[in-house]
C-alpha cells in the first residue's frame, strides 16, 4: 500500500502529519487506519489511500452518532456498501468525521453538535477552509481532504452539505443523481432528498471515486445501474446572474471567460421554478425528517435517560435530552406539515410541486446541457449576507436545493483569482450527467489547478 502504511517520499509519516493537523483542525470523530486495514484489497488503483467517512456512513467497528447525542456510543456493526466497494479497490478507512447533527445545518449555535459540529480552525491549511464559527460550520469530510489528511472523503448530501463544504475548502464535491449510488448504510433523515456524495482534491479523483461506488446494490431497492451510453456530451452552459460580491463577480467571470475559450457555448438561462424550491424543500425535508426520526424514543433505538417514571416521561426526557434545538425544529414543524388539515395543504402540494420541478427540469436540460450556479450566495462568494431569521438562512442554501428535489447530479468546484481565496461555483446537470460535469471541471482545472495540500510530503490529488 503506498501512502497510508509507511513514509511518504518526504516529509513526515502520514500518521504524525495528520496527528499534528488534527489539533488545529479537529476534522475527525475517530482517526485509526489500522483498525480496518485487513480488510481493503492490498493492491487495486486506490491501493494503500486513506479514505474519510462522514460519521452517518456505516463503517463497522466505528461509532456511527450522526453527529447527536441520541446515538452517542453506537458502534456499527456493518459497513456501507460505497465504502466497502472503495476497499475493495484498495483504499483504507482513516476514520470517520463531524458533522453537523444529522446532516442538518444548525440555525441557532446552541445545537447538540456545539462546537464539535465541524473543525475549527485559527488559520486552516494553505488557507483552503473558511475559519469555524457557529453561524457557518464546515463539515470533517471536506477539511480533511482540504488539509491532506484524506485522498478522498464520503459525505452525505441533503441540502448541499458535500457541495457547501467542499466550496468553503478549496476542492471538489460531488452529489450524484439520486439513487445511482447506493444508500445501504447512510443514516438517512430525508430518505428521498439525500445521497452519497463525494469530495476530493481533483476532479479527476471525484470521478474515479464515483465510478467505483455508482451501481446497483441489492441492498438498496432504490438502487439503479448508471446507464452505459451516459457519457461526456453537450457543451452548452446556462447561467444565472444574482448581486454578488467584487471577489465573486471575478471568479464568476473568470470560470465563464474559462468556458469560453475551451469550446463551451455559454448563454444565460435561469434554471425552472426557482421560487419555489425553498418551499418545496423545507416542507418535505420537515416532514422525512420528522417521520425518519420518530424511531428514536429511548425504548427501541437511542440512548436512554435514566430517571424516568413512566414510557411518557422516557420517551420525553431521551428526545429532550438526545435531539439539539435544529432536529426538534424540523420534527415539530415535520409533524405538524403531516396532521390534518395541513397535510393537504403544505405537504400533498409540495409533492405536487416537486414533480413540477422534474417535469420543468426535463425541458430546460432540452435547451442547455448543465447549468453553472454560485454554491451558498453571497457568503461562498467571498461576502457575508448577516441574514439570521429563518427565511434568510434558508435562502443561503437555495441553488444546492433543486439538485436534492430533481435528482440531479452536481459539482462544485473551487476557482482562484488574483491570488485569494478560492470561491466556490457549481455546475447541475440532467440524471445521469455525471460525466459531463467533470468534462467541464477538468476543462476549468487547467486554468484554476486545484492548490496542494500543506505539510504533507507526497500530494495523492
Amino acid at each position: 500500500m503506498r501512502l497510508i502504511m509507511g513514509k511518504p517520499e518526504k516529509g513526515k509519516p502520514y500518521h504524525i502529519y495528520v496527528e499534528e493537523t488534527e489539533k488545529r483542525i479537529g476534522a475527525f470523530r475517530e482517526f485509526d487506519p489500522a483498525r480496518l486495514r485487513g480488510e481493503s484489497a492490498g493492491e487495486g488503483p486506490l491501493s494503500g489511500l486513506p479514505l474519510a467517512v462522514q460519521e452517518n456512513i456505516a463503517v463497522r467497528g466505528f461509532r456511527q452518532g450522526c453527529g447527536s447525542r441520541m446515538l452517542e456510543g453506537f458502534v456499527s456493526p456493518v459497513t456501507a456498501t460505497a465504502v466497502r466497494r472503495l476497499q475493495d479497490r484498495g483504499a483504507v478507512v482513516a476514520g470517520t468525521t463531524k458533522m453537523e447533527e444529522f446532516g442538518l445545518l444548525r440555525l441557532f449555535p446552541d445545537g447538540v453538535s456545539g462546537k464539535e459540529g465541524g473543525p475549527e480552525r485559527e488559520n486552516p491549511p494553505g488557507g483552503a477552509c473558511s475559519p469555524r464559527d457557529d453561524d457557518h460550520p464546515v463539515g470533517g469530510a471536506a477539511s480533511a481532504v482540504a488539509a491532506g489528511m484524506a485522498a478522498v472523503a464520503l459525505a452525505s448530501d441533503g441540502e448541499g452539505e458535500v457541495r457547501r463544504d467542499a466550496a468553503a475548502c478549496g476542492v471538489y464535491g460531488l452529489r450524484p443523481s439520486w439513487g445511482v449510488v447506493s444508500r445501504r448504510g447512510l443514516a438517512s433523515v430525508s430518505p428521498s432528498l439525500e445521497t452519497v456524495g463525494v469530495v476530493a482534491g481533483t476532479a479527476a479523483r471525484v470521478r474515479e471515486v464515483f465510478r467505483i461506488i455508482r451501481g446497483r446494490d441489492d441492498g438498496d431497492p432504490c438502487s439503479r445501474d448508471h446507464p452505459a451510453d451516459a457519457g461526456p456530451g453537450g457543451r452548452r452552459i446556462g447561467t444565472y446572474r444574482i448581486s454578488i460580491e467584487p471577489s465573486g463577480e471575478e471568479a464568476w467571470r473568470a470560470a465563464l471567460d474559462s468556458l469560453g475559450r475551451r469550446g463551451f457555448s455559454v448563454r444565460e438561462a435561469p434554471p425552472p421554478m426557482m421560487e419555489h424550491w425553498v418551499p418545496v424543500y423545507q416542507a418535505l425535508a420537515a416532514a422525512e425528517t420528522a417521520s425518519s426520526l420518530a424511531r428514536f424514543d429511548g425504548v427501541r433505538f437511542g440512548r436512554r435517560s435514566g430517571g424516568a417514571e413512566d414510557p411518557e416521561s422516557l420517551v420525553r426526557r431521551a428526545r429532550g435530552e438526545g435531539f439539539g434545538i435544529e432536529v426538534k425544529l424540523r420534527i415539530l414543524l415535520g409533524t405538524h406539515i403531516l396532521r390534518p388539515p395541513w397535510r393537504e395543504l403544505f405537504h400533498d402540494r409540495a409533492v405536487s410541486q416537486r414533480a413540477a420541478i422534474r417535469r420543468a427540469f426535463d425541458e430546460y436540460f432540452g435547451e442547455v446541457d448543465m447549468v453553472l450556479l454560485p454554491v451558498s450566495p453571497p457568503s461562498a462568494l467571498g461576502g457575508r449576507d448577516g441574514d439570521d431569521h429563518l427565511p434568510g438562512w434558508r435562502n443561503k442554501d437555495r441553488f444546492n436545493l433543486a439538485a436534492a428535489l430533481a435528482g440531479l447530479p452536481a459539482l462544485s468546484f473551487p476557482v482562484t483569482t488574483g491570488g485569494g481565496r478560492p470561491v466556490g461555483l457549481q455546475l447541475m446537470g440532467p440524471p445521469f450527467g455525471e460525466e459531463r460535469l467533470f468534462e467541464a471541471a477538468e476543462a476549468l482545472a487547467e486554468d484554476f489547478p486545484p492548490a496542494s495540500p500543506p505539510g504533507l510530503g507526497r500530494d495523492w490529488r
